[in-house]
Protein backbone atom coordinates (compact mmCIF):
# COMPACT_ATOMS: atom_id res chain seq x y z
CA UNK A 1 0.00 0.00 0.00
CA UNK A 2 1.12 3.51 -0.91
CA UNK A 3 0.70 6.19 1.53
CA UNK A 4 -0.20 9.82 0.94
CA UNK A 5 0.38 13.03 2.97
CA UNK A 6 -2.41 14.85 3.48
CA UNK A 7 -3.03 18.44 4.01
CA UNK A 8 -5.24 19.56 6.74
CA UNK A 9 -7.65 20.37 3.72
CA UNK A 10 -8.14 17.00 2.60
CA UNK A 11 -6.05 17.36 -0.32
CA UNK A 12 -3.24 15.09 -0.98
CA UNK A 13 0.26 16.36 -1.47
CA UNK A 14 -1.12 19.87 -1.29
CA UNK A 15 1.13 22.44 0.13
CA UNK A 16 0.77 25.60 2.61
CA UNK A 17 0.83 27.88 -0.40
CA UNK A 18 -1.75 25.79 -1.98
CA UNK A 19 -4.30 26.49 0.63
CA UNK A 20 -4.56 29.87 0.22
CA UNK A 21 -3.58 32.73 1.99
CA UNK A 22 -4.47 34.65 5.95
CA UNK A 23 -4.03 38.68 5.88
CA UNK A 24 -4.99 40.52 8.78
CA UNK A 25 -6.52 43.85 8.15
CA UNK A 26 -5.61 47.28 9.46
CA UNK A 27 -8.94 47.68 11.37
CA UNK A 28 -8.49 44.50 13.15
CA UNK A 29 -5.14 45.03 14.54
CA UNK A 30 -6.38 48.40 15.48
CA UNK A 31 -9.15 46.91 17.55
CA UNK A 32 -6.42 44.55 19.47
CA UNK A 33 -4.32 46.73 20.28
CA UNK A 34 -7.12 49.62 21.12
CA UNK A 35 -8.48 46.73 23.37
CA UNK A 36 -5.10 46.14 24.97
CA UNK A 37 -4.05 50.37 26.07
CA UNK A 38 -7.33 49.82 27.57
CA UNK A 39 -6.84 47.52 30.38
CA UNK A 40 -3.05 49.05 31.27
CA UNK A 41 -3.05 50.08 34.73
CA UNK A 42 -2.79 54.22 34.72
CA UNK A 43 -4.14 54.90 31.39
CA UNK A 44 -6.53 56.94 32.09
CA UNK A 45 -8.07 57.15 28.17
CA UNK A 46 -6.95 56.67 24.41
CA UNK A 47 -6.21 59.68 22.61
CA UNK A 48 -6.98 63.17 24.12
CA UNK A 49 -9.89 64.89 24.80
CA UNK A 50 -11.99 64.54 21.37
CA UNK A 51 -9.40 62.55 19.54
CA UNK A 52 -10.52 59.10 21.28
CA UNK A 53 -10.97 58.00 17.51
CA UNK A 54 -7.36 59.11 16.78
CA UNK A 55 -6.03 57.21 19.91
CA UNK A 56 -4.24 54.31 17.68
CA UNK A 57 -2.85 53.62 14.63
CA UNK A 58 -1.25 51.34 12.65
CA UNK A 59 0.59 49.96 9.63
CA UNK A 60 0.18 46.40 8.74
CA UNK A 61 2.38 44.55 6.57
CA UNK A 62 2.16 40.75 5.13
CA UNK A 63 3.36 39.52 8.22
CA UNK A 64 4.13 42.30 10.94
CA UNK A 65 2.25 45.51 12.00
CA UNK A 66 3.82 48.65 13.49
CA UNK A 67 1.62 50.67 16.36
CA UNK A 68 1.57 53.87 17.39
CA UNK A 69 -0.61 54.93 20.40
CA UNK A 70 -2.06 58.46 22.20
CA UNK A 71 -2.94 57.78 25.78
CA UNK A 72 -4.18 60.34 28.60
CA UNK A 73 -2.36 58.77 31.91
CA UNK A 74 -3.17 58.86 35.50
CA UNK A 75 -1.43 61.52 38.08
CA UNK A 76 0.84 60.14 39.97
CA UNK A 77 1.73 56.92 37.92
CA UNK A 78 5.27 56.63 36.34
CA UNK A 79 4.73 57.82 33.20
CA UNK A 80 7.92 55.83 31.44
CA UNK A 81 6.52 52.65 33.14
CA UNK A 82 2.60 52.87 31.70
CA UNK A 83 4.10 53.17 28.56
CA UNK A 84 6.54 50.11 28.69
CA UNK A 85 3.56 48.42 29.78
CA UNK A 86 1.56 50.37 27.09
CA UNK A 87 4.10 48.54 24.56
CA UNK A 88 4.59 45.19 26.19
CA UNK A 89 0.37 44.54 26.22
CA UNK A 90 0.05 45.86 23.03
CA UNK A 91 2.91 43.52 21.43
CA UNK A 92 1.46 40.50 23.27
CA UNK A 93 -2.24 41.00 22.21
CA UNK A 94 -1.75 41.32 18.58
CA UNK A 95 0.91 39.24 18.37
CA UNK A 96 -0.76 36.44 20.12
CA UNK A 97 -4.03 37.11 18.68
CA UNK A 98 -3.10 37.91 14.87
CA UNK A 99 0.02 35.78 14.79
CA UNK A 100 1.60 39.20 13.18
CA UNK A 101 5.24 39.85 14.29
CA UNK A 102 5.14 43.59 16.15
CA UNK A 103 8.34 45.38 14.64
CA UNK A 104 7.85 48.33 17.16
CA UNK A 105 4.83 49.94 19.33
CA UNK A 106 5.26 53.90 19.99
CA UNK A 107 3.41 55.30 23.00
CA UNK A 108 3.01 59.06 23.32
CA UNK A 109 1.46 60.07 26.63
CA UNK A 110 -0.71 63.43 25.11
CA UNK A 111 -2.22 64.61 28.92
CA UNK A 112 -1.93 63.59 32.40
CA UNK A 113 -5.68 63.12 34.47
CA UNK A 114 -5.65 65.13 37.39
CA UNK A 115 -9.33 64.35 39.33
CA UNK A 116 -11.26 67.30 40.33
CA UNK A 117 -13.50 66.74 43.56
CA UNK A 118 -16.33 68.17 40.57
CA UNK A 119 -16.02 65.12 38.73
CA UNK A 120 -18.27 61.87 39.11
CA UNK A 121 -17.38 58.28 39.30
CA UNK A 122 -17.02 58.26 35.93
CA UNK A 123 -14.75 61.04 35.47
CA UNK A 124 -17.06 63.56 33.72
CA UNK A 125 -17.36 66.89 35.24
CA UNK A 126 -21.20 67.55 36.51
CA UNK A 127 -21.41 69.84 33.19
CA UNK A 128 -20.26 66.91 30.85
CA UNK A 129 -17.97 67.98 29.93
CA UNK A 130 -14.55 66.31 30.21
CA UNK A 131 -12.43 67.70 33.34
CA UNK A 132 -8.99 69.62 32.03
CA UNK A 133 -5.50 69.27 32.80
CA UNK A 134 -3.30 72.04 33.59
CA UNK A 135 0.37 71.80 31.84
CA UNK A 136 2.83 74.83 33.01
CA UNK A 137 6.09 74.92 30.86
CA UNK A 138 8.57 76.08 33.32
Amino acid sequence: MNAQSTSPTGTPGASSAERGTTRIGEVVVLEVASAAVRGVPGVRAVGGAGRRAAGVAVTVGADSAEVAVEVVAEHGTSLPAVAQSVRRSVAEAVRDLTGLRVGAVDVLVVDVHVPSDQEDDDGVRSGGTLPRTRTTAR
